[in-house]
């Protein structure tokens, strides 16, 4: 359902190499050169005071290290949001059809990384409405960037319409739980301040993404109480002083034009049942967030190099929790794949529910895969599936990762025991692997 731009240029990138680095670098170099525009766009918006601070903030932010380390598009829109900014200033500026057409193409490039910069399409417009500018040139060059965008996305908003024609869409309250794209996790009242907060430390200062699917969110802020307290005491105040700031430069309603809509927007679509509510989806409203810590910083030099200095030592320590802390690393299925294929014998079945994509790829021995979501099944369905597959296999691989997805209750691994003995586990970085014997 998402933009094909990454995908389209991935299927010929891969053509020279299917080498894991090679597949990790258009979204890392991605990721580095959104940098180099993220100190263009705060040179021209603010001058060069808050344009170096920012682009070393995002240069340091285990966010966005986060996502440019993915081969997925993450990066790409970020890239291009980043792009679209740097063209709407010149737009401002210099009102014409060169430079609408210019800023309609960045911002169709963004909307095909993911349609989530729609979002950031959508602001600029009400920012626009709401200033006056939409009049004589302005007008006329913000009709063909408009236009441009228009004739490029219009393709993948048809399937986008597929994809949501295929799903509920109705008031998320009159669902179940059980018919929520991801129950109860679908939408928190803790979404909004999280948001801040990721955007600030990433995933890996504080609690963990792991900890936060399966622990309360009061109990997650306890354990986590004195990391919380630390980044909202660096962050918070520059965030405040920097919305003053932008008051002062004009650009507080640009500002919050671009985060309203956007969050808006994403808690519309999780309350309707089209998406969850998920703080990637609002990348596009991620370089204002920067650029409010920027624009925040004390103008006294001893005291701009303290808080710099302070940003920059949060930051980095939750880079190397990410790097170093088995807590916060990413799932390690490549691992887990490994284990099966060398322990692995012919016949084995090889269980995975939710990672099955992660692991086919890595995984090149000759054992069965199978997926099974045993939260559709229940109880007796799991159990009678799980009883076949023992009349067929006399071995059993669990991939146990991300279970709070498709089996929130751990049915499977009872199913298992009910019908086998569990002869070895395994333990990686959010992976729990489990063979289980007849």
């Amino acid at each position: 359902m998402h933009g094909p731009l990454y995908s389209f240029f991935m299927h010929f990138w891969s053509m020279a190499s299917t080498a894991e680095a090679w597949l990790r670098l258009p979204g890392a170099a991605a990721g580095v050169l959104t940098v180099y525009l993220v100190h263009r766009w705060l040179a021209r918006l603010g001058g060069g005071s808050a344009a170096l601070p920012g682009a070393l903030f995002v240069a340091l932010s285990p966010f966005h290290l986060y996502y440019s380390q993915e081969v997925r598009f993450y990066s790409f829109l970020a890239l291009f949001c980043v792009a679209s900014l740097m063209a709407f200033e010149r737009y401002l500026r210099e009102p014409s059809t060169p430079s609408g057409l210019r800023l309609g193409l960045a911002l169709a490039l963004a909307c095909l990384s993911h349609l989530s910069a729609l979002f950031l399409a959508a602001a600029l417009a009400l920012h626009l409405l709401f200033t006056g500018r939409l009049r004589g040139a302005h007008l006329r060059a913000g009709a063909a960037a408009a236009a441009l965008l228009l004739i490029l996305v219009s393709p993948w908003i048809y399937r986008e319409i597929v994809y949501i024609r295929s799903i509920r869409v109705v008031d998320i309250s009159a669902l179940p739980v059980e018919e929520r794209l991801r129950g109860e996790l679908t939408l928190s009242p803790w979404s909004y301040p999280y948001l801040l907060y990721a955007f600030s430390v990433g995933y890996s200062f504080g609690p963990s993404l792991r900890e936060l699917h399966v622990v309360p969110a009061r109990e997650a802020i306890a354990a986590h109480a004195g990391a919380i307290a630390l980044a909202a005491a660096v962050f918070g105040p520059l965030a405040v002083a920097g919305l003053v700031r932008s008051a002062r430069r004009g650009l507080l309603g640009y500002f919050l034009a671009v985060f309203i809509v956007a969050v808006a927007s994403v808690t519309a679509a999780a309350m309707l049942n089209v998406k969850v509510f998920n703080v990637r989806y609002l990348i596009p409203a991620f370089p204002f967030y920067t650029a409010l810590l920027a624009f925040g910083l004390p103008a006294r030099r001893p005291l701009r190099w303290i808080a710099t200095a302070a940003v920059a030592a949060v930051m980095l320590a939750g880079v190397f929790k990410y790097h170093g802390d088995p807590a916060y690393a990413r799932e390690d299925v490549r691992s887990a794949a490994a284990i099966v294929e060398r322990v692995g014998l012919p016949g084995d079945l090889v269980v995975v529910p939710t990672v099955h994509e992660v692991f086919r790829h890595y995984y090149e021995g000759r054992g069965e895969i199978r997926v099974i979501y045993p939260a559709d099944l229940g109880r007796e369905g799991l159990d009678e599936r799980v009883a076949g597959a023992f009349a067929e296999h006399h071995r059993i691989w669990y991939v146990r990762s991300r279970h709070w997805d498709k089996d929130p209750e751990d049915l499977l691994p009872a199913a298992l025991s009910a019908h086998g003995k569990l002869a070895h586990t395994w333990e990686f970085p959010g992976v729990l692997l489990m063979l289980y014997e007849k």
